[in-house]
């Protein structure tokens, strides 16, 4: 069966209030690698590669690195390490990540241990040239769900942020913010607080697409999903939407390459 392609697509981001220091600004978007634990499949590699040439601001992880198949989560440690030196990097957890609680907690670790910020209901200000990119990571639901919220006494941890905290609109709103979460279908309720952009995965890009139609189906979502790949407009901001580096299980793809999404902050388009 000949390998599933990788689409590495630059995306625009109009922002009229952009500040010019974040013009051309450029966030990589790494989501649902789905990765094993014995190998670095080739699309991993691809991804890694052109960040490493093309040396983006930020880099973007946006859940479902690991899902229940991971047989030994410190193997992803040297390429996880190797995404990290290329710049900033933080991430979110997706529903797969929490399959297992004992893979999840040494997923957080090895996040620790590679520079990699961990965002959990969590704000972290990056400078960036004279500016500053506010970026927000929520946690997935599976997280609480099954009971696997983290508790970080650390004094260097940022507040943590409840949900009514996290979608109600700020009294000094950063000129830009970023949300990053896994599941696109949740980004309406975080839309309220009017982030410039919203980053998710999940949907991977609805696994068979068709022409004109485009996802068939996403988790989620169910059968024609709204929310698979590329930017939309959602109120007065923006969702962004991967359709991932990676398959879950033997789920396969159709007309639907692996992607890596590069957003560049614009002014204009």
């Amino acid at each position: 069966m000949k390998p599933t392609p990788l689409q590495i697509e630059t995306i625009p981001v109009p922002i009229p209030s952009l500040p010019d220091a974040l013009e051309d600004t450029r966030l990589a978007l790494f989501a649902d690698l789905h990765m094993n634990g014995r190998s670095i499949a080739p699309q991993h590699r691809q991804a890694l590669e052109h960040v490493a040439r093309e040396r983006p601001d930020v880099i973007c992880i946006l859940g479902d690195v690991i899902d229940n198949n991971t047989v030994h989560v410190p193997a992803l440690a040297p390429y996880l390490r190797d995404v990290a030196s290329v710049a900033p990097t933080v991430a979110v957890l997706g529903n797969n990540d929490c399959f297992g609680p004992k893979n999840l907690e040494i997923l957080r670790e090895t996040y620790d241990g590679c520079g990699i910020t961990l965002l959990e209901n969590e704000a972290r200000t990056l400078p960036i040239g004279g500016a500053s990119l506010e970026i927000t990571g929520l946690e997935d639901p599976a997280v609480s769900a099954k009971g696997l919220r983290r508790e970080r006494p650390d004094r260097d941890s940022a507040p943590r942020l409840s949900f009514s905290e996290a979608v109600a609109p700020r009294p000094q709103t950063p000129s830009v913010s970023v949300v990053m979460l896994h599941r696109p279908e949740l980004a309406m309720q975080y839309a309220l607080a009017k982030p410039t952009l919203i980053l998710a995965g999940h949907a991977h890009g609805g696994q068979i697409r068709l022409p004109f139609l485009g996802g068939l189906y996403a988790p989620g979502q169910g059968i024609f999903p709204r929310w698979t790949s590329g930017l939309y407009p959602m109120g007065e901001s923006r969702l962004l939407v991967s359709r991932g580096l990676g398959n879950h299980g033997s789920t396969l793809r159709f007309g639907n390459p692996f992607h890596l999404p590069i957003a560049v902050l614009r002014k204009k388009n």
